[in-house]
C-alpha cells in the first residue's frame, strides 16, 4: 500500500513536471524567445532528436537549428501577436 502511494506520488509529480515545461514552452514561443525555447530541449543525452512539421532534427544542435534558424526566419517580429496554425487530430 505504501510503496503504491509512493508510486503515485512520483506520477503526480512527473506529470506537474510535464505541465510546467510545456507552459514555458508555450509562453517562450509566444514571446518569439527562440533562443530561449530551445534551452527547454535536452542537452545531454545522447540520440535525443525532435521531429517538427516532418522533420527530424538530431541532438541539441539540431533543436537549436530548428528554432534560432528555421523559426526566427519565419517568425521574425511576432511578440504580442496571436496567430495560428491548421492543426487536425490524426
Amino acid at each position: 500500500m505504501e510503496h503504491d502511494l509512493v508510486l503515485r506520488i512520483e506520477r503526480l509529480e512527473a506529470a506537474r513536471e510535464i505541465q510546467n515545461t510545456l507552459a514555458r514552452y508555450t509562453a517562450l514561443h509566444a514571446a518569439s524567445r527562440q533562443e530561449d525555447t530551445c534551452e527547454l530541449f535536452c542537452k545531454h543525452t545522447v540520440g535525443t532528436y525532435c521531429m517538427f512539421t516532418n522533420a527530424v532534427y538530431n541532438g541539441h544542435e539540431g533543436v537549436r537549428n530548428h528554432f534560432v534558424r528555421h523559426m526566427g526566419d519565419n517568425e521574425q517580429d511576432l511578440t504580442g501577436r496571436l496567430y495560428s496554425t491548421r492543426w487536425s487530430p490524426r
